[in-house]
């Protein structure tokens, strides 16, 4: 018998502060079938996020999390995914269910090479050397028609970005909190050819970045 790739079932999710207790989602049940599409539409606050976080627990601690969430593996075998252990979940993270987050930008570690940030998991999933890795790596930086793949893998968060902005765009526009105004101008002098516009509330500033 064939199972559902993904059947939640009367999932009900709380947080603790003190003694209150905030109701995030209440008895919410869906099913995904292999091949599928789902959107869960609502209002912000509504409980989209974390519901989608309880799947991977990456709820904080103090979320209390009721139901099942019962994920069909690779092998037909079904496993709840709010019972599996913090060891079996690091195998299906990544490899059988991967999430993009709201931020995707604050993802990448600032201090590690965006390679290497890819490589890790590729690693840990399909048990190759760094040398298949790292081809596996180009790969799909080329797939994403990133420029110069074998150079963007040796460079950090910043440097990626930036570089990636390279002779693509006339002007780039950049909202940034003031704080990191002088920053991001900087290095975006350093990596692109574009005009620069900063923007923030009221403030704009304009740089010749060339």
């Amino acid at each position: 018998m064939t199972h559902p790739l993904l059947q939640v079932q009367n999932l009900s999710i709380n947080f603790t502060s003190g003694k209150a207790v905030n109701t995030a989602v209440q008895n919410i049940s869906f099913t995904v079938h292999s091949g599928q599409i789902l959107a869960i539409v609502g209002e912000s606050g509504s409980g989209k996020s974390v519901t989608a976080l309880s799947l991977l627990q990456l709820l904080p601690r103090q979320a209390l999390v009721k139901g099942e969430l019962l994920f069909a593996s690779g092998n037909q075998q079904r496993v709840d995914l709010l019972k599996t252990s913090g060891r079996q979940m690091n195998t299906i993270r990544g490899k059988d269910i991967a999430m993009i987050f709201q931020e995707p930008m604050t993802s990448l570690n600032p201090v590690i090479t965006c390679g290497k940030q890819v490589m890790e998991s590729i690693q840990l999933h399909q048990h190759i050397s760094s040398q298949a890795a790292r081809q596996k790596t180009i790969e799909l930086f080329e797939q994403t028609d990133l420029p110069n793949p074998a150079e963007l893998i040796l460079q950090e968060k910043v440097e990626f970005l930036f570089s990636s902005l390279r002779k693509e765009f006339d002007y780039v526009i950049i909202d940034t909190p003031p704080v990191g105004l002088v920053t991001d101008a900087l290095l975006l002098s350093k990596y692109s050819d574009a005009n620069l516009y900063v923007v923030r509330q009221n403030f704009t500033l304009k740089e010749d970045a060339s």
